[in-house]
């Protein structure tokens, strides 16, 4: 250390470019690095949420956790597993190791397993699978409230999204009070009854229709590549819905859903009302890519909404909430506040004992330290 003192002492200059290019290199670290508040954090854990409605937890665990754990169980990298299977919801947690595969390469296994399990029952929902990460975060959430109609309300919302998605920094746009669109059937009694036709057998009319049945595995020959088959019968139009076959004879009659129901397309039934200054609202809820500026992010939401105001309906009203670019500046300010306070007063008490030259000298090791720590 003694040596390496004598030698900045003796190499005046050398030492002066040494500190001219930190200061350098340090205020551009500090004008191109993202900012953030939070770091980025992997937990190397995988959750399997699978929705199970009107199922008991002893149902969920035997026809839900069980068959799926089964196949999870040839999945390369999973340290752990464990299962919770309570009422109409089965949730499974994978502890990965990271010295053996990656989040992305065993999210692609666990969904090539769970997509190869086959006697899942009908009414079950699909499984979702989600990777524990701070990676992912929201940065801002813009609420649009109305008195508008709900139809006029989406128009809107979808015309901002569309704006809103490819902004460079966004990774993706959740809606939130934003109803999804689902074909409803209204069944007729009394033509139920004319054609003697049950109400539970219309429904399981529609239910067996209305599938996405996994295949199995088929395996070539040549490659030995594996794929996985799946069987789309999901309904898509209020025509797939209405010309459904609930009864035919061996004369070739059919009577169909449309001859007993009227089939219409509606809203979802709505679970939670969002409403902001009295009013109707819909919420847009922005992420950001891992590598994207949160302020910057938050900025250009910003920008591009105030350009587009003229494209929307002037009845409308627009509101940022959960902006967490708010939350950076805040701590930047105090963090550049308490390095100029904190230089000030080094520099004061220095100049009381020591040469004004010496005392400069001296505090400007604050700076420094602080712009090395940055590039380093």
């Amino acid at each position: 250390m003694n040596y390496l003192i004598r030698y900045f002492t003796k190499q005046g200059l050398f030492s002066n470019l040494i500190t001219l290019f930190i200061f350098l290199f340090g205020l551009i670290a500090i004008l191109t690095i993202n900012r953030e508040a939070f770091p980025n954090i992997s937990f190397d854990t995988i959750v399997v949420t699978t929705p199970y409605p009107g199922a008991s937890a002893a149902e969920v665990e035997k026809l839900i956790s069980n068959p799926i754990e089964q196949k999870l169980k040839g999945v390369t990298g999973i340290k752990k597993m464990t299962s919770v299977s309570i009422e109409n919801r089965s949730s499974i947690v994978l502890q990965l190791d990271p010295d053996q595969t990656t989040e992305e390469e065993a999210r692609r296994d666990v969904q090539d397993a769970i997509d190869s399990v086959t006697n899942l029952p009908d009414n079950v929902k699909d499984p979702k699978i989600r990777v524990l990460d701070s990676k992912i975060k929201p940065a801002i959430e813009v609420v649009v409230s109305s008195n508008l109609s709900e139809e006029k309300m989406r128009e809107q919302i979808n015309l901002l999204e569309e704006k809103l998605e490819n902004l460079p920094g966004v990774s993706g746009i959740e809606k939130k009070g934003y109803r999804k669109q689902e074909i409803k059937v209204k069944a007729d009694i009394k033509k139920l009854q004319s054609f003697q036709i049950s109400l539970q057998e219309l429904i399981n009319a529609l239910s067996k229709q209305n599938r996405s049945i996994p295949g199995g595995t088929l395996t070539s020959g040549e490659t030995g590549e594996e794929v996985l088959i799946r069987t789309v019968g999901d309904f898509l139009y209020t025509d797939d819905v209405g010309n459904t076959i609930v009864r035919a004879n061996a004369l070739g009659q059919a009577i169909r859903v449309k001859d007993v129901a009227t089939v219409a397309i509606a809203f979802e039934e709505e679970k939670i009302n969002y409403r902001s200054n009295g009013k109707n609202s819909m919420n847009l809820i922005i992420f950001k890519k891992v590598n994207a500026d949160t302020i910057d992010l938050v900025d250009i939401v910003k920008k591009t909404i105030s350009d587009a105001k003229n494209q929307l309906n002037p009845k409308i009203e627009i509101n940022y909430v959960n902006d967490l670019s708010y939350y950076i500046r805040r701590r930047l300010n105090v963090l550049s506040n308490n390095m100029l306070i904190g230089l000030f007063f080094v520099l004061l008490i220095l100049s009381l004992i020591l040469p004004t030259k010496v005392a400069f000298i001296t505090a400007v090791g604050i700076p420094f330290a602080f712009f090395a720590t940055i590039i380093y």
